[in-house]
């Protein structure tokens, strides 16, 4: 079983969880990290994603959900865009499995009183699922399915669904070669979720932005007590870690002088 699994634990320091947050704070308010190149905030994701997710699970309107015009837009803004994607994605398909998701599996985990409890297997089927529904078999493609795509969708759609960006470069760390086999999807989650209890009281320590005027105090407040600004400062303090990232000269000099931007 994965729980029998021994834990691997990177080296992290404060340095690199500040360094994360200021990255993260660029992100927030649509900047790029590494340089200054404007970009769709993740607050506007959070919007686009999270505020219909959340509103079908409470008042079940049925009418409201994720535009996959945005989810388009989206795939393009993260560089995820392909020929595998033009060719085999099915945004309509993977949207109406998200939908189930919120409607049936999302709305009883919300209901319970230890959301700790099952958080992290209901994230971990929920790529699964919505990663295959979004793949349209074409020609020679019979099979496949777009795991990483369905993470990223349901980190800012699930904010406080124990969720982690799945990324080849963060995955190499944990000596993943590749996350697109569920075995791996299962290890990449288990492992990312030890490092987020780890560093937990330090990552604490970092406060999320309030929001500047796409997203509303309740969503905001769905996602602050939920952790998301936790996992993702972990996510890019992994990834500069590992020299995956660069960042503006300004972050680093920061966090050689341990200071954080304010909120």
């Amino acid at each position: 079983m994965m729980m029998q699994q021994k834990q691997i634990i990177l080296n992290l320091s404060k340095k690199d969880f500040d360094i994360a947050d200021a990255c993260a704070r660029e992100l927030w308010r649509g900047y790029n990290y590494s340089d200054d190149y404007l970009t769709i905030s993740d607050e506007i994701f959070m919007a686009w994603f999270g505020i219909p997710f959340i509103e079908l699970q409470q008042i079940k309107a049925s009418s409201l959900f994720i535009h996959a015009e945005n989810v388009d837009k989206f795939i393009t803004i993260i560089n995820m865009r392909n020929n595998k994607i033009n060719k085999t994605l099915d945004l309509n398909k993977g949207l109406d499995e998200l939908k189930t998701i919120c409607e049936r599996d999302y709305a009883s985990w919300k209901k319970t009183q230890n959301k700790r409890k099952g958080g992290l297997q209901l994230a971990t089927t929920s790529i699964k699922s919505v990663g295959y529904a979004l793949f349209k078999p074409k020609g020679r493609l019979k099979q496949g399915k777009f795991f990483v795509l369905a993470s990223r969708i349901l980190f800012f759609a699930a904010p406080d669904l124990p969720v982690f960006n799945i990324s080849e470069r963060v995955s190499t760390s944990f000596g993943i070669k590749s996350v697109i086999t569920e075995k791996n999807l299962v290890k990449f989650n288990y492992h990312m979720n030890a490092n987020l209890q780890h560093y937990w009281n330090l990552l604490i320590n970092y406060r999320m932005p309030l929001p500047a005027n796409r997203l509303d105090d309740e969503y905001w407040l769905v996602a602050k007590n939920g952790g998301w600004w936790q996992r993702r400062i972990l996510d890019l303090a992994i990834m500069h870690k590992a020299g995956e990232i660069e960042v503006k000269q300004f972050i680093e000099q920061a966090a050689d002088q341990s200071f954080s931007p304010p909120i």
